[in-house]
């Protein structure tokens, strides 16, 4: 195990198992841990200017975030926050038996609840479901088709939506990704466990809900701050840490590429060079590092480069 110490009050673990924490304040009040559901090695078409040939000028990224082919290497995981005594669920990945637009991913019968289990999460135990954005790869464990029926994952947990968001997906998501909202977000309503926010949204003193729009009108990141550490999930603000070096690329599904790029500069700017650790939602092997600022450029700090991922 890898152990990194970033200040007196805080521990970084990097493992090799989804079983054990990311990151953990010595005082055991604030964990956060991840669960991958699955990789991609550089098949998803993802951003039209990460070329092989232009990856490769980006001197600081090595080869755990660019595949034996010269592609981006991708990852679909959700994460666990431990604070104040609560389980606190971001994004719920693919799922399982989902009409997907995006055939890979279709109607997949994967056994990921197991290992969210194996991970040590009890899901009738979850308080919160933060859902970035509504697209397929980040709701996809809302619900789970029990019986030919369509039941929340996390039974006694409320699921933060954003209002804007929503009324948006409801008008051009379906089309784009599938079924995506009578599947994954209809059950959650149906149930009384739906939460619309307009960010900033704060769950408890420690995880804020700030609004980072661009890539949806109503995306989402979530920042968790505690003692001097600030952590931001960035969801689909920056896919690839290619992105990191070059924030004027954009992926394929941007609803506003020009706020992207403006929401994204901004995320980088304010956390470079500080206290602060970035958790990139589809980063391979840790998914998490440092922005280091040189100039106007921005690199990213992957420090813990001997973390072995695990699909």
């Amino acid at each position: 195990m890898l152990h990194f110490e970033l200040n007196k009050d805080f521990t970084i673990n990097l493992v090799k198992t989804t079983e054990n924490y990311l990151i953990k304040s010595h005082d055991n009040r604030l964990k956060i841990k991840r669960v991958i559901e699955t990789i991609n090695h550089g098949n998803l078409p993802l951003i039209p200017e990460a070329t092989p040939e232009n990856l490769k000028k980006i001197s600081w990224l090595d080869n755990k975030f660019v595949s034996d082919k010269q592609g981006l290497e991708i990852v679909v995981q959700l994460f666990v926050i431990e604070s104040n005594n609560k389980i606190v669920i971001i994004d719920t990945c693919i799922g399982n038996h989902k009409d997907l637009t995006y055939k890979p991913w279709a109607n997949r019968q994967y056994k990921f609840l197991d290992k969210i289990h194996a991970a040590g999460v009890d899901r009738s135990k979850v308080d919160y479901v933060v859902c970035t954005h509504i697209h397929l790869d980040h709701i996809g464990w809302n619900t789970t088709k029990v019986n030919n029926i369509w039941e929340t994952t996390f039974p006694n947990a409320s699921y933060i939506f954003s209002e804007k968001e929503f009324q948006h997906a409801k008008k051009f998501e379906n089309k784009l990704h599938g079924n995506i909202i009578e599947e994954s977000i209809n059950p959650v309503i149906k149930r009384g466990q739906a939460t619309f926010i307009n960010p900033p949204y704060s769950i408890d003193n420690n995880i804020t809900i700030i609004p980072t729009p661009g890539h949806t009108p109503g995306h989402m990141s979530v920042v968790v701050n505690y003692d001097h550490l600030s952590i931001i999930i960035t969801g689909d603000t920056i896919h690839h840490p290619c992105q990191i070096a070059c924030p004027e690329w954009n992926s394929y599904y941007e609803f506003d590429k020009d706020l992207s790029i403006k929401t994204r500069r901004r995320i980088l700017e304010k956390n470079a060079g500080q206290n602060s650790i970035v958790i990139g939602s589809h980063f391979p092997g840790s998914s998490f590092g440092k922005i280091i600022k040189d100039g106007d450029k921005y690199s990213f700090d992957i420090s813990y480069n001997e973390y072995e991922q695990k699909n």
